[in-house]
């Protein structure tokens, strides 16, 4: 019986880990993809200030 509750709680645990990074990895895709929108945006309003 231990071993076997030992078994399920590391599955429980690794499982936990593996969708924390998954939500990490996609919040941090997003927040790479509004910067770049943000950066272009920006840069595009300089240029025509600018000029």
């Amino acid at each position: 019986m231990m071993v076997i509750m030992m078994m399920t709680i590391m599955m429980v645990v690794f499982m936990v880990v593996v969708m924390v990074m998954v939500v990490m990895m996609m919040m941090m895709m997003m927040m790479m993809m509004m910067m770049r929108k943000r950066r272009r945006r920006r840069w595009r309003r300089r240029r025509r200030t600018y000029t």
